[in-house]
């Protein structure tokens, strides 16, 4: 008999270790385990962490008829760099009516729809790609400004740009103008900063951009139009946090330009 007892306790330890590796979170979304039955149930406005192997996390929030909802989630294909992995994302009203399916990106524009009852809203989160696991984020509002928080979505209280990763990102700068970029730097990766202006293509802008941690005053790299380097910045990052790229444009050369980063 004892025997027969350490043999099921060991299968209930493996069946937990197994569930917990392929979906944890960590809380912030309120109750539920993240299955289908029992979902995470979100906060309004509050960015839930999670992470995921295999299978499917399972949130939940109640929406009222009527009413217009935003999600947004926040992953390694499209966010602020801090997750490591690509998900997919599917809402499901709780009589099983699609919302939206196998929607990938929800960073710079989040994923809406105006309810057409209430009730409970479900939102399936599975892996792009089952080889690649990791950490994501995810949260709602009825607002259509993406919340900030100190976690999951790194909230960002500065009127600094939130530059999503492996993307161009085009703007237009006045005469002696500064403008701010803001991502998320990992401790041991590079980071490549890049721009286009009229130093180096079609673009009339000319700038000259430089690297500081998000709430230091001094620069990393300092601020310079680095046409001799191709117009980029390669940094090595020692510690992970936020990094702000600060974009100046000469006394009389504003105009149009893009930028972006990779890491």
């Amino acid at each position: 008999m004892k025997s027969t007892i350490k043999f099921l306790s060991g299968i209930a330890l493996i069946a937990v270790i197994i569930f917990s590796m392929a979906a944890c979170d960590d809380g912030s979304g309120g109750t539920g385990n993240g299955t289908e039955t029992n979902p995470f149930s979100l906060k309004a406005g509050t960015w839930a962490n999670g992470s995921i192997a295999w299978d499917y996390v399972w949130y939940s929030f109640n929406v009222t008829s009527g009413n217009t909802y935003y999600v947004w989630w926040n992953d390694d294909y499209d966010g602020d760099g801090s997750k490591t992995t690509d998900i997919l994302v599917d809402a499901y009203y709780s009589n099983g009516s699609t919302i939206f399916e196998e929607e990938d990106s929800a960073w710079i524009t989040p994923q809406s729809f105006r309810a057409n009852s209430s009730g409970m809203v479900k939102l399936r989160v599975k892996i792009y790609s089952k080889s690649n696991s990791g950490t994501f984020a995810i949260t709602y509002s009825t607002s259509s400004t993406r919340p900030g928080s100190s976690s999951g979505g790194g909230g960002n209280s500065s009127s600094a740009i939130d530059l999503p990763p492996n993307s161009w990102y085009n703007n237009t700068i006045s005469n002696g103008a500064t403008q701010t970029y803001r991502f998320y730097g990992n401790s041991g990766h590079t980071c490549w900063i890049r721009w286009d202006d009229s130093d180096n293509s079609n673009y009339t802008a000319d700038i000259k951009v430089g690297l500081k941690r998000e709430g230091y005053s001094s620069y990393v790299v300092e601020v310079d139009d680095r046409s001799y380097d191709d117009n980029q910045i390669n940094y090595y990052f020692s510690t992970s946090g936020y990094y702000i790229i600060e974009v100046q444009a000469y006394s009389s050369s504003g105009g149009n330009y893009r930028i972006g980063y990779s890491q």
